[in-house]
């Protein structure tokens, strides 16, 4: 998008600059109620109104624009709501997948020590304590 944006800014600029050089002689202009005269060079007289409306159109463009931009806004942060709500959904599954297997080996467990015939029982170890004095 930028490299055709250059690609027709280039020879504009080219364009308006050489009939500017081209145009350099005065032009009077009668504002027809008003006594007062303008003289222009007359490139100033054709190019500056071409670039009051290319300004005036790029802010009607721009003003027209912005209620897609305010949807687009609030889609991201709807977006960015449910993206959160997500990872907080995938954490939980992995808990619950977590106590699951847990719960799964323990079961496993029991059973292997019920067909066993047998429980077996986990000493204490004897705790013993050392005066470093």
């Amino acid at each position: 998008m930028r490299f055709l944006a250059w690609l027709i800014t280039v020879p504009l600029a080219v364009i308006a600059v050489s009939f500017a050089i081209s145009n350099r002689d005065l032009v009077t202009f009668g504002l027809w109620p008003l006594p007062q005269e303008l003289v222009l060079p007359r490139f100033l007289a054709v190019l500056a109104p071409l670039v009051v409306g290319v300004v005036i159109g790029g802010l009607v463009a721009w003003a027209s624009a912005g209620r897609h931009r305010r949807t687009a806004r609030q889609r991201g942060y709807r977006l960015e709501q449910l993206n959160a709500e997500v990872r907080r959904l995938r954490e939980r599954q992995a808990e619950y997948e977590d106590a699951g297997r847990r719960a799964d080996e323990v079961g496993r467990l029991e059973r292997a020590s019920a067909s066993a015939g047998s429980v077996a029982r986990l000493e204490k170890p004897a705790v013993t304590t050392v005066d470093a004095r």
